[in-house]
C-alpha cells in the first residue's frame, strides 16, 4: 500500500513525489522511452559516456512527470461531481438500428477504461477489418467510482503528452450509460444501467 493511502491521502493532492517512482517504472527504459530521454540527455549533456547519459535521461523524466503533475492533479480535482465520461466501443453493425446496437453491449460489465474527454475516446480492439461499428458511450460517473489513483497514473506518462485523458473507473461500480453515439445518427438517449 502506498504511503499516501496509508496515510489517508487523497491521491490528487498527495503531491508529485508519491508517483514519480511509480511512473518511472512504467516507462519502457530498454527502448521507446528511455530513447527519447537518452537522445535529450546526450545533447544536453555533449558526452556519450553512457552512464552519465541514462542518469540524466531518469533525472529529465522525473522532472517532467513532477511538473506534469501540478497540470494533471488540480485538473482532475476540479472535474465536476459527477464527471462526463465517455467509452468507445466496437460492435458488429447490424441493420436494425440503435436497438440492435444495444443489444450487443455488455451491462454486466460495461468496462472500466473510460475519459473525461469525449474526443480521445478510441476502441483500442475488437476491429474486424472495417465491418465494426464504433459507438460512442456516455455516462455521468460519481467521483467516488473513479480509482483516482490508476487515473493520475496514467495521466502522468510522459508519453502520452495528455493525448491518454483516461478516467478509470473501479471494477464492478455503477454505471448508467444515458446516451451512445449512433455512427450515422448521432446521440441517442438511453438508459442502460450496468457495472463496470
Amino acid at each position: 500500500m502506498n504511503w499516501y493511502i496509508q496515510a489517508n491521502l487523497d491521491p490528487l493532492t498527495a503531491g508529485p513525489d508519491a508517483f514519480v517512482d511509480e511512473v518511472m517504472k512504467q516507462l519502457d527504459w530498454s527502448g521507446g522511452d528511455g530513447d527519447g530521454y537518452r537522445d535529450y540527455a546526450e545533447r544536453e549533456l555533449n558526452t556519450e559516456d553512457p552512464n552519465q547519459i541514462d542518469a540524466k535521461a531518469r533525472e529529465i523524466a522525473k522532472d517532467e512527470i513532477q511538473e506534469k503533475y501540478w497540470q494533471v492533479a488540480p485538473f482532475l480535482r476540479g472535474l465536476p461531481d459527477p464527471v462526463d465520461a465517455y467509452r468507445c466501443i466496437t460492435l458488429k453493425p447490424v441493420q436494425r438500428g440503435y436497438k440492435g446496437l444495444l443489444q450487443q453491449i455488455q451491462t454486466d460489465k460495461i468496462g472500466v477504461y473510460w475519459s473525461f474527454d469525449e474526443n480521445a475516446a478510441e476502441a483500442h480492439w475488437g476491429y474486424s477489418g472495417g465491418r465494426s461499428a464504433f459507438v460512442t458511450l456516455h455516462a455521468k460517473i460519481p467521483k467516488q467510482y473513479v480509482d483516482w489513483e490508476t487515473t493520475l497514473i496514467l495521466n502522468l506518462q510522459p508519453n502520452c503528452l495528455g493525448d491518454e485523458k483516461e478516467l478509470r473507473i473501479i471494477e464492478g461500480s455503477p454505471i448508467v450509460v444515458d446516451q451512445i453515439e449512433h455512427p450515422t445518427r448521432g446521440y441517442i438517449r438511453v438508459n442502460l444501467v450496468g457495472k463496470a
